[in-house]
């Protein structure tokens, strides 16, 4: 008897952050207490100890949360969780989209965090678009070509 080989499983898209509520959760704080924390500095005077405190807390809180996002779920991030489908977005749409994905970034990132820890806790997966899949041209379709592969190898 022949017996079909097994179809791989596809698994899911994303990052260690897609569905890792604990993480998202803490991001999520983590994001929120700098806003909290940028709003409490200003009441102080620049000089004082509470204002240096906060002042030096706030940037790395701020880009801990970037750097976490970025290198753990980049694509979560530029599409919002699936929020934005960049393939049919184009023009003076993408241009504007690029913008604000890169120079308003807390927001963006806000955002995303409030989106992925709510589709965390409701068990709810991301829907990113995969480019369609190719199969491979097996080598002998390729034409025969005359000529060796490096130009030195008919040399002496």
């Amino acid at each position: 008897m022949h017996q079909e080989p097994e179809r791989m499983q596809r698994q899911p898209i994303g990052g260690p952050l897609v569905g890792n509520r604990v993480f998202l959760t803490v991001l999520l704080i983590a994001y929120s207490l700098i806003w909290l924390l940028i709003s409490v500095s200003s009441n102080f005077s620049p000089t004082s100890a509470p204002a240096t405190f906060l002042n030096s807390i706030v940037p790395l809180l701020a880009i801990g949360d970037m750097i976490l996002v970025l290198a753990l779920d980049w694509r979560g991030y530029t599409t919002l969780s699936g929020l934005i489908s960049w393939r049919t977005v184009g023009g003076k749409a993408r241009f504007w989209l690029i913008f604000s994905c890169i120079f308003f970034f807390p927001i963006w990132l806000g955002i995303y965090l409030v989106r992925a820890t709510y589709m965390a806790y409701r068990g709810i997966a991301p829907v990113y678009q995969q480019a369609p899949y190719q199969t491979p041209v097996p080598y002998h379709d390729y034409e025969k070509v005359s000529t060796p592969p490096y130009p030195y190898d008919n040399q002496q």
